[in-house]
């Protein structure tokens, strides 16, 4: 029965690389993948029956860094932590202890990516939930194998079941599913170079004409100051709206007032 739900396991751990083949985290899934496959094809077939403690956590430690989006000295301190450790202390427990250690990080990682895209895009992207759930669970699943190896090899079964579920829920709700939970003008309140970001994105005259929006200036007011029709500045605000990402232009005056109240506090921090 375990083999057959090892097996299940295995291919549905295809079913999230297939779907995120695309996406930053596919070299993430493909070693899982290989991790897996690997040791069950050595034992299996060629019955070379791997120490699986030490090479899941040597395969996991390879792993990290393939993680997108985090800096390289973050790489290097998660990895040199678990094998620090190791070095001061090489028996069992130790290796289960640094697949603790690695598992938090990932979960730690997880945590961090779902924050970030909920903070710089607005969205909360939800193939980050199940990714966060299995790495909890892989923190407890050694633990328990620490504490107590009976309960640990009656719950094999129920542990397999559990991950190829995860898997499945990875796999179903893909790299694009995904809910805004912040409203676009939030999130550019959150940059901390917004005035940079805006000095990039938008052209010398859009940013004339957000300056003056900041002064509170109609369309009217700001077509005989730029010697244009209103159309032009009706374009122009078009022009600003897509380009911050916002939805409608009364989302575009709502990110003006905000841009403005920032702008104050940052004055008046100056010049105390």
């Amino acid at each position: 029965m375990a083999r057959i739900l090892v097996l299940i396991m295995i291919v549905s751990s295809l079913a999230p690389l297939i779907r995120f083949s695309n996406h930053s985290l596919r070299y993430y899934f493909f070693i899982l993948l290989l991790i897996d496959t690997l040791i069950i094809i050595l034992g299996r077939v060629f019955e070379i029956h791997l120490p699986w403690k030490e090479y899941y956590l040597f395969s996991h430690l390879i792993l990290i860094p393939f993680l997108p989006g985090m800096r390289i000295l973050s790489k290097i301190g998660a990895l040199s932590f678990p094998l620090f450790y190791l070095l001061i202390n090489t028996d069992e427990n130790s290796i289960l202890i640094s697949l603790i250690i690695i598992f938090s990080f990932l979960t730690a990682y997880f945590v961090h990516s779902l924050v970030d895209s909920i903070r710089k895009e607005g969205f909360l992207y939800y193939y980050l939930i199940p990714l966060i759930i299995t790495n909890v669970a892989l923190i407890f699943y050694n633990y328990l194998y620490y504490t107590n190896i009976y309960f640990f090899t009656v719950s094999i079964p129920y542990w397999l079941l559990l991950f190829t579920a995860l898997n499945l829920i990875i796999a179903y709700l893909g790299p694009d599913k995904k809910n805004r939970v912040l409203k676009q003008t939030q999130v550019l309140m959150n940059y901390e170079n917004l005035d940079e970001k805006i000095n990039k994105l938008l052209t010398q005259k859009e940013q004339e004409v957000l300056q003056l929006l900041l002064q509170q200036k109609t369309n009217k007011e700001i077509s005989k100051l730029l010697y244009v029709g209103i159309r032009t500045v009706e374009s122009y605000l078009y022009n600003i709206k897509e380009k911050l990402d916002l939805p409608n232009v009364k989302e575009l005056r709502k990110f003006i007032l905000a841009y403005k109240n920032k702008l104050n506090t940052q004055e008046q921090s100056s010049k105390k």
